[in-house]
């Protein structure tokens, strides 16, 4: 069964608000038509509706029952003004400052979602992350005080297996001991919500159960210590090398004393560089699909896109969205 299956058809009987922010984008205006041509979601375009449709006639696309909106001419623009001057008005900022903020498109898909006006906001096809991940700290801010905002990538095989999740591939570039336990359980539990499958953690390193002597293979080990102290039935093992984790018989030679016994599915990287070039190199030269990046951690669900995403990303991320938490 395709990976998203399940999880489509719960769509299609609730079919999911969502709100992109960076709507001048063939992949976007693609996405959208498809997901309401097939009842997946009721998108909700920011931007120009002139300039938004002119260039959906360019390429080609009809843009008919889509729902483009400036947000300086959305019913509630006064209204999320008024919020912001509430919460910033004494910061420095004038009504003047408040207002064009909050014409940018991002910024108000963010208080669309903080309003529950939409189920969930997309960004990230245009813009850096950077952007994106301030955005939603600001306005929609941590679902716990101590948790670690994070991003991870569902990774899909050519025949719909193998299936991985991989992260931090998205916030954090040197996360502790303590934030990598903390991802390791979130996104287990996101893996196991979206596939269905079993979570089996590997906290990677260049080190396998102590084959290296270095503090970053340390680290690594502490993360898995804490994870498995915070959830003794989940599987987990660290430090560990790839192929140790993905391999029967290298685990048989490298660690045969781990839970993971080779067959590991969700892979937590020591740095926010190793993962991103892990999850790239998986995609373009494995042919791994790339679902992603899901943030996780936030009180609501705002999820970024990465630049290089393909329409069939965008439409993934939406029916699978609104189930990450």
């Amino acid at each position: 069964m395709e990976v998203l299956d399940t999880i489509i058809q719960r769509r299609k009987k609730t079919p999911v608000n969502v709100v992109f922010s960076e709507a001048l984008d063939e992949r976007v205006l693609r996405a959208a038509r498809f997901l309401l041509d097939n009842q997946l979601a009721k998108p909700l375009l920011l931007g120009g509706p002139y300039e938004v449709r002119d260039f959906a006639g360019k390429i080609g696309l009809q843009t008919r029952g889509l729902k483009i909106i400036h947000p300086l001419h959305h019913p509630r623009f006064e209204e999320f003004s008024s919020q912001l001057e509430a919460a910033y008005g004494g910061s420095g900022f004038t009504l003047f400052d408040i207002r064009e903020w909050l014409r940018q498109p991002l910024v108000f898909g963010a208080m669309l979602l903080k309003n529950n006006a939409v189920d969930l906001c997309i960004s990230g096809n245009q813009m850096p992350s950077s952007a994106v991940l301030k955005t939603a700290l600001r306005l929609i801010g941590l679902k716990e005080k101590h948790t670690p905002l994070s991003g991870f990538y569902l990774m899909v095989g050519k025949e719909g297996k193998p299936l991985y999740a991989l992260a931090d591939c998205t916030v954090m570039p040197r996360p502790t001991s303590e934030q990598l336990a903390k991802i390791a359980l979130q996104t287990a539990d996101n893996f196991t919500r979206l596939t269905g499958h079993k979570a089996k953690v590997a906290l990677l390193s260049f080190s396998t159960a102590g084959s290296a002597k270095h503090e970053l293979a340390e680290k690594m080990r502490r993360a898995a210590d804490m994870a498995r102290q915070w959830k003794p039935e989940l599987p987990v093992d660290g430090e560990i090398q790839f192929d140790a984790a993905v391999v029967p018989q290298v685990a048989e030679k490298k660690a045969p004393q781990s839970s993971l016994k080779g067959e590991a599915n969700v892979f937590i990287f020591p740095s926010l560089a190793a993962a991103d070039i892990g999850r790239k190199l998986a995609e373009r030269l494995a042919g791994f699909r790339a679902i992603g990046a899901f943030l996780q951690g936030l009180r609501k669900p705002l999820h970024n896109l990465s630049r290089g995403c393909a329409t069939q990303t965008v439409i993934d991320v939406v029916v699978a969205g609104k189930e990450v938490r």
